[in-house]
């Protein structure tokens, strides 16, 4: 397993311009970013949660990146799944989901999240919920708007800035939402790779009576069954938190371990604990001024 569209220079690109980030070759194999900061001088494979399984860097040559730790300072990437030849730290997990073609996705299901779907599905019927892929531009600003809004109020969490959704969503990435005639319930962002199928964000409202982002991720599940991928990336999540692990667990995913390699003391930042004071603050901002403040900061942060 490898996630090709990680790997190409459409991607990259995108990255370097949302990020600020200079992309270079090395050895002609395989290439690294650095920050256009000067004042960062950190080398990196891919930036925050885009991660490759380990077996794109055995596909790639692992003597290639052991030679980049070893005459690159600070230098680090991560991988999906432990590299034996590399010591590694076990920074997150990352949940994937294998997908059969002739294995309905729901056998996986834990049962009671089986018997949540059916109460979903009949309560969306009764109350006029759908749920629709959309490419639609108007509806990606619905949707960060949504995000923007969960993220500083529920999460106190700085969000990526609006330019990577955007130029994501003018190639590969879609939306997936839940809807009302009155409101947008929630929604998440994917990526469509050649095997895999990337669930990368989500912003959602639960009501009383049903999960949007269960149904939500039901949905996405099948619709990736049903056009054929092999996998199913729930994306990365914290080591502390049960509670998200669980919410991608329950469908049947795999919860595969990811490894930071790095040639000198890299702090894992989490932000379930870190920062808690200025996340207090952040939380208190008008959204609007927490979304200057994301388009600033974030590219700092890589």
């Amino acid at each position: 397993m490898k996630f090709d569209y990680y790997d190409s220079a459409v991607f990259k690109e995108i990255l370097s311009e949302s990020y600020k980030l200079d992309l270079y070759k090395y050895n002609n194999e395989i290439s690294y970013f650095e920050s256009k900061y000067k004042f960062k001088k950190t080398k990196f494979n891919l930036p925050f949660q885009f991660y490759q399984p380990k077996d794109y860097f055995e596909e790639k040559g692992i003597k290639n990146f052991i030679t980049l730790l070893k005459e690159r300072d600070f230098a680090y990437f991560h991988s999906i799944g432990k590299i034996d030849s590399l010591e590694g730290t076990k920074v997150a997990k990352n949940p994937i989901l294998s997908l059969t073609k002739d294995t309905h996705p729901e056998n996986n299901y834990s049962r009671r999240t089986k018997e949540y779907i059916k109460n979903y599905s009949k309560y969306m019927k009764e109350n006029d919920i759908n749920i629709s892929i959309t490419k639609n531009t108007q509806d990606l600003k619905r949707f960060y708007k949504h995000l923007a809004k969960s993220y500083t109020r529920k999460h106190r969490m700085i969000f990526q800035p609006y330019e990577i959704y955007k130029n994501l969503f003018n190639d590969q990435g879609f939306l997936i939402i839940a809807t009302t005639s009155e409101k947008l319930l929630g929604g998440g962002f994917f990526i469509k790779d050649s095997k895999t199928l990337h669930y990368n964000w989500g912003s959602y409202e639960n009501l009383n009576k049903f999960s949007t982002a269960t149904s939500i991720l039901d949905f996405s599940i099948k619709y990736a069954w049903e056009n054929n991928y092999d996998y199913f990336d729930f994306g990365s999540t914290p080591l502390n938190d049960s509670n998200l692990l669980f919410s991608k667990t329950k469908f049947g995913a795999d919860p595969l371990d990811v490894y930071l390699y790095s040639n000198f003391e890299k702090r894992n930042i989490d932000l379930n604990d870190h920062y808690k004071t200025l996340r207090f603050i952040f939380s208190l901002n008008p959204i609007s001024i927490n979304r200057i403040i994301s388009k600033i900061v974030v590219p700092y942060l890589v």
